[in-house]
């Protein structure tokens, strides 16, 4: 896969994904904020010619998301993961959600860390 031109996502996806990630970062960037994505879970739904995916990933305060891209898109080519640590005030579920009157939004819960 090639690398994605598009902040907050590694690798280049389907056209229906793609769309739909568009519609995340403008949710995001209404809360003054940039989500760049860890991993999809496996709720996903088809809507408005837009493939939407639940994901894990950090959303990052738009003052440090310059500094926390270049650390994120190291970790992306090496298959690594940003200092999770450090930045695991940002880790977020985003989930879709999709209203009576069907259309899909977005929202963003902290992701408590567990212990062992």
């Amino acid at each position: 896969m090639s690398e994605s031109s598009v902040r907050g996502i590694g690798s280049n996806s389907d056209a229906e994904f793609m769309r739909f990630f568009a519609m995340v970062q403008e949710s995001a960037s209404e809360l003054g904020k940039v989500f760049f994505i860890d991993d999809a879970e496996p709720r996903e739904t088809w809507v408005d010619g837009m493939h939407a995916e639940d994901m894990f990933g950090w959303l990052v305060p738009n003052d440090l998301a310059d500094v926390f891209e270049t650390k994120w898109m190291s970790a992306w080519r090496t298959r690594s993961h940003p200092n999770r640590l450090k930045w695991l005030d940002f880790f977020v579920l985003e989930r879709w959600h999709l209203g009576e009157d069907g259309k899909l939004s977005v929202s963003f819960d902290k992701v408590e860390p567990v212990s062992f």
